[in-house]
């Protein structure tokens, strides 16, 4: 992969304390206060030889918010802050609560970087899938699997030839578009809005045969899209799962099941080399 725009910011917010080239191939890097820091490659989890001080920790927390913190507090109040370029990072430290309500984090002192791909080619059965069932599939896996990768590339396909259709992303978070799906012209983008009011709007405003959201996982959530799917629209989303039991176990993806979101449910799995395996299930009933 070349070092486009993505890795010149992931670049910066290392400061060079450890090297572009294995951040690059890494699929994230966690970071701790007087620790050394941790590479995660193809599954596998490497301590480096650089102990993080207190202050590179401060240089690449700074980088990571570009020097505001409070610009990105709420975001933080969740676990993560969007570092730009499909970068998410996730942050822990001590929380500062009012009547049980997180206001705060401060002392942060642990941060995880997601390192996004864009990777063309993986998701062959997942599309063909969808061509032949004409609907919804939900998409689960752990985490660091792969699921947002093979959304991406699930929604470069289905805007592309021979299918041609017009794709909608719902990225809360941030991290599901990126810059190398700009020249794709079907597909269009609702970053940072809420889950819910982004498909009232995508539905409403842009006609989408597909629409495609990372990580359903509240109630909410749920809700909001559940009152807003249909219309000939086929929903995709993922969430995180070990099995399709588990999956469904879940109060949001079991009230997008009941008013029939899906027809198909998938379960990936990345092998050693790479390749992603998908297992379907017709149904929870034949799962």
């Amino acid at each position: 992969m070349k070092y486009d725009n993505r890795f010149f910011r992931l670049k910066e917010i290392l400061c060079g304390y450890i090297s572009s080239e294995e951040a690059r191939n890494s699929e994230e890097l966690r970071i701790k206060r007087g620790a050394r820091y941790v590479v995660r490659r193809n599954g596998i989890n490497v301590i480096g030889d650089t102990v993080i001080s207190n202050s590179m920790f401060d240089n690449m927390f700074s980088a990571v918010c570009r020097g505001s913190y409070h610009t990105y507090a709420d975001s933080a109040i969740k676990g993560f802050i969007p570092a730009g370029e499909g970068i998410r990072v996730g942050v822990s430290g001590q929380a500062v609560c009012d009547d049980r309500r997180i206001i705060n984090i401060k002392d942060i002192d642990y941060m995880v970087i997601r390192i996004p791909r864009f990777i063309r080619g993986i998701c062959g059965p997942l599309t063909e899938r969808i061509r032949e069932n004409g609907g919804g599939v939900m998409i689960y896996s752990p985490p660091g699997v792969g699921k947002t990768t093979v959304l991406r590339d699930l929604a470069c396909t289905l805007s592309s030839p021979p299918i041609n259709g017009r794709v909608i992303l719902i990225d809360a978070r941030n991290e599901l578009y990126l810059s190398e799906m700009k020249s794709f012209p079907l597909i269009s983008s609702f970053c940072g809005y809420p889950k819910g009011q982004a498909v009232e709007a995508a539905i409403r405003a842009s006609s989408p045969d597909y629409i495609i959201s990372d990580e359903i996982g509240s109630n909410d959530e749920a809700k909001a899209i559940s009152e807003n799917v249909g219309s000939g629209v086929a929903f995709i989303a993922s969430a995180h799962a070990s099995s399709v039991g588990e999956l469904l176990s879940k109060p949001a993806v079991s009230l997008l099941d009941k008013i029939g979101a899906f027809n198909s449910y998938c379960g990936i799995e990345r092998r050693k080399n790479g390749a992603v395996v998908y297992n379907f299930f017709p149904d929870k009933e034949n799962a």
